[in-house]
């Protein structure tokens, strides 16, 4: 004998809840692993924005100490020295800040040719130098400069 109320009504198998969960289950992973790529990629980006921020500071402050004492200068040592030695693959504590300083020495021009300029030195600027500084991050990030000798 049958009930009234359940007359032609069916369920769900087993089967199907199973493969439904199996299913909801794959859609969260893969949304879940979008979602967090995502975040994860906002991570890194702030965290260069936060280098190359870092890099601006420090190229902004030796702009700012040239401008102040060696625009007019003879003798830039002491502007050479604050910058750091050029070549050292690691980060160093500049007066400025920490960078890589990657090039720190003058530069002249002949026919459109950047070359080396071995007549400047540091205690003895002649008009017209150029002084080429580069300073990066260890994300790769450079900064490059020209600073010159006013009269």
């Amino acid at each position: 004998m049958r009930l009234l109320g359940l007359a032609g009504q069916r369920g769900f198998t087993l089967i199907e809840v199973i493969i439904t969960i199996v299913v909801v289950a794959l859609v969260g992973t893969l949304m879940f692993t979008v979602v967090s790529s995502q975040y994860t990629n906002a991570a890194n980006i702030n965290s260069q924005t936060s280098n190359v921020l870092k890099l601006t500071t420090i190229m902004e402050n030796i702009t700012a100490d040239y401008r102040k004492n060696y625009k007019y200068s003879g003798d830039w040592s002491s502007f050479s020295t604050n910058i750091g030695a050029e070549g050292s693959p690691a980060v160093t504590t500049t007066a400025y800040g920490a960078c890589i300083v990657k090039e720190n020495h003058f530069i002249k021009y002949v026919s459109n040719v950047e070359t080396l300029d071995s007549s400047q030195t540091i205690s003895s600027v002649t008009v017209g130098a150029t002084l080429k500084v580069t300073i990066a991050d260890t994300d790769g990030n450079n900064f490059t400069t020209l600073f010159s000798r006013y009269q």
